[in-house]
């Protein structure tokens, strides 16, 4: 059984496991005969998946035209499946458990049920023309950016800012437990924003967070492929407190997630 977690961004698919890391862009069309040859590889992708065929990674963002990408938040959908699928078709086993983020705002028990029964089961695909026949027997979802938490889980208290593509979450972690009431989805991210004014976007999210976070400033971790960019302008805003990019921020979530899974299903085991 191998734990996988998968943090499907709607930018890159972050993927750990006990092999490693990898990631690919999470770009899905649909697919189109090509006039020519087209080399295939990890980051070019063709995926079939029940009768239909889809480009996937950097041949979907080159020669897309039928994007099945959308800006919602939610998980559950094809693009989720046909992502996880280019992921497995990389590594060297064919049962998995995993753990999937969703963003915090939508992170509903009947969301995170109907993600879950997506997910589990028997599945068979092709990747690059190639078979592939796969069991996910166990599924376990969690919140983005709290899921960082638990890449370096260090610290009882923690504020965790997740600068993501499509979505910035804000995370509070009170005696090591996510607080609801004090955490915060904001509904736009950096590849959907027309102005780039960082400064400006700090400065929001704090003004959002001032009631949320009055009990606390002391410690903020940054993460998502943003967080160096956003380093100095969160520290101008939050001069008193400790403020740390996480030492993979990119991977963090997904880092987060597989270390989920192995206290959930290998200790189990």
């Amino acid at each position: 059984m191998i734990t996988v977690g998968a943090d499907i961004g709607k930018f890159r698919t972050k993927i750990k496991w006990r092999g490693g890391t990898q990631s690919h862009l999470s770009c899905v069309s649909t697919f189109r005969e090509l006039r020519g040859d087209v080399p295939l590889d990890d980051q070019n992708m063709v995926v079939e998946y029940k009768n239909q065929m889809f480009f996937v990674g950097d041949l979907a963002e080159r020669e897309g035209q039928n994007y099945l990408n959308s800006p919602d938040w939610h998980k559950s959908n094809t693009v989720t499946l046909i992502n996880l699928f280019a992921a497995f078709s990389r590594m060297p086993g064919t049962d998995f458990s995993i753990v999937v983020g969703n963003p915090f705002g939508i992170n509903t028990l009947k969301e995170r049920e109907v993600l879950k029964n997506m997910l589990i089961g028997t599945k068979h695909f092709k990747v690059n023309h190639k078979d592939y026949r796969i069991t996910i027997h166990n599924v376990g979802v969690a919140p983005e950016g709290m899921a960082a938490y638990y890449s370096m889980p260090i610290h009882n208290d923690l504020n965790i800012l997740d600068f993501g593509s499509s979505t910035i979450h804000a995370i509070a972690i009170r005696n090591r437990r996510l607080t609801d009431k004090r955490s915060h989805t904001f509904d736009f991210g950096f590849e959907s924003l027309i102005d780039t004014d960082f400064r400006s976007i700090i400065r929001g999210i704090k003004f959002k967070l001032e009631k949320k976070w009055n009990d606390f400033d002391e410690r903020i971790m940054l993460i998502g492929g943003k967080a160096p960019e956003m380093d100095v302008y969160v520290k101008e805003q939050y001069p008193n407190s400790n403020i740390t990019i996480n030492h993979n921020h990119h991977f963090a979530n997904a880092l987060g997630m597989y270390e989920m899974g192995r206290v959930a299903y290998e200790r189990a085991n």
